[in-house]
């Protein structure tokens, strides 16, 4: 019959109940174990357990209703994550719309439409939040003083300054634009060859995360260099993979193909079982028991 052993939990991690049970039946006859797992205080054997008595063992209910349950939930979840995002357009038109009343006090007219564009950069490149916009226009009104100085300048870019390139250096030369004596802040901290390593050290990442998550492994290199990282990357021929491990990886990939409201409902059930798990361990823990779903 085999050893009755737990199914290592690193390869059941979030899944929902009915993903836990595929994966207890794939190993359903295994040679030499019998596979059980516990979820959310219930213990599911490989050789025994189907989806439907899953279901009714573990949340009182069949398949059937929790999906509608489910559904009904992420409906709800839908409508409200909607009107939550509208609500933010909404209020970042706002702030917009009262930046531009205060930036047309403060920028010379001919510039008012560089400064739109400029704005939109901003934005697309999320070089930083709303409550960075005023200390932005500071600047720029500071910066169009005759008596403005190069010390007052750098400590006001401090409040405003990513820490990361080329992204710095965009916020200078919008700066530059700008401004009547923008320069005199440009000349003194941009850095031409460090905007230049920066932008090369993303495109190396870029190209080497676009190997390494390809499907055609072949192509992936053994290793990359990105500043004073060397990123190493195992050889096909070395690779070896867990077989449960790779029907997970083989399930998901065939799982890719089902309709975006399916895939949808699926990461939202991961998510509640997620939380529910999390709710279950603490529980367990507060009771000085074992903390596994």
């Amino acid at each position: 019959m085999g050893e009755r052993i737990e199914m290592p939990y690193f390869s059941l991690g979030f899944y929902t109940l009915e993903e836990t049970v595929e994966m207890l039946q794939d190993e359903k006859d295994h040679p030499t174990f019998k596979y059980y797992c516990d979820f959310l205080g219930h213990r599911l054997y490989a050789d025994t357990v189907t989806v439907d008595d899953a279901y009714l063992e573990v949340y009182g209910i069949t398949r059937e209703e929790y999906k509608k349950q489910l559904k009904k939930s992420y409906d709800e979840y839908m409508r409200r994550t909607t009107e939550f995002f509208k609500k933010q357009r909404l209020e970042s038109e706002e702030r917009k719309r009262q930046l531009y009343d205060r930036a047309k006090g403060m920028i010379p007219e001919e510039k008012i439409e560089l400064f739109d564009k400029a704005y939109s950069i901003l934005i697309s490149k999320n070089l930083f939040n709303h409550d960075n916009h005023n200390a932005f226009l500071d600047l720029i009104a500071y910066l169009n003083q005759d008596d403005c100085t190069l010390e007052e300048a750098v400590t006001m870019f401090k409040q405003i300054r990513t820490h990361h390139e080329p992204q710095d250096s965009m916020l200078l030369k919008i700066i530059k634009a700008l401004s009547s004596h923008g320069s005199l802040l440009f000349n003194e901290l941009y850095d031409e060859n460090r905007e230049k390593q920066a932008i090369e050290a993303q495109e190396r990442f870029a190209e080497y995360y676009k190997n390494l998550t390809s499907l055609n492994r072949e192509s992936r290199p053994e290793h990359m260099v990105v500043g004073n990282h060397d990123f190493k990357v195992e050889s096909q021929e070395t690779r070896v993979v867990d077989p449960a491990i790779e029907k997970i990886i083989n399930r998901a990939m065939n799982k890719m193909n089902r309709p975006k409201d399916e895939i949808a409902l699926n990461e939202y059930e991961r998510r509640i079982t997620m939380f529910n798990i999390l709710g279950y361990d603490r529980k367990k823990e507060a009771q000085g028991g074992p903390k596994k779903g």
